[in-house]
């Protein structure tokens, strides 16, 4: 099992990783938790943690499957890269150009962050 009992938690690489393991994971059902981890995975009171540790439930490929499909390196950097074209879409519509109109350094515009991480649709 990964268990995490945690009522405040980020995204949980731990879980992840664990699961990309094969690990049954047994989560406590921290606020956004139900956006990131299928139901079936959480839980809210100790009787429900209870009935999932008792479970004779255990099928290590779908807890690997299920971050190779929602958390792979491949969709991640693809959702970086939105975040990046959003922010320059934003500064060319809104301010002309200029990232200190909307809060960014003029020194490192968008586009030198992108530049760092991806070349030719690649990490770096």
């Amino acid at each position: 099992y990964i268990v995490s009992t945690s009522i405040i938690e980020s995204q949980g690489m731990g879980l992840l990783e664990g699961m990309a393991c094969g690990l049954k994971p047994v989560i406590h059902n921290f606020p956004g938790a139900n956006q990131i981890f299928p139901s079936e995975f959480l839980f809210n009171i100790s009787e429900e943690f209870c009935e999932r540790i008792l479970s004779d439930t255990y099928e290590p490929q779908k807890y690997r499957r299920f971050v190779e499909e929602n958390y792979s390196l491949k969709n991640q950097l693809s959702k970086i890269n939105d975040i990046f074209t959003q922010l320059e879409a934003e500064i060319d519509s809104q301010q002309n150009g200029n990232p200190a109109d909307v809060g960014l350094s003029t020194e490192f515009p968008v586009s030198v962050f992108r530049n760092a991480i991806f070349e030719n649709d690649k990490i770096v």
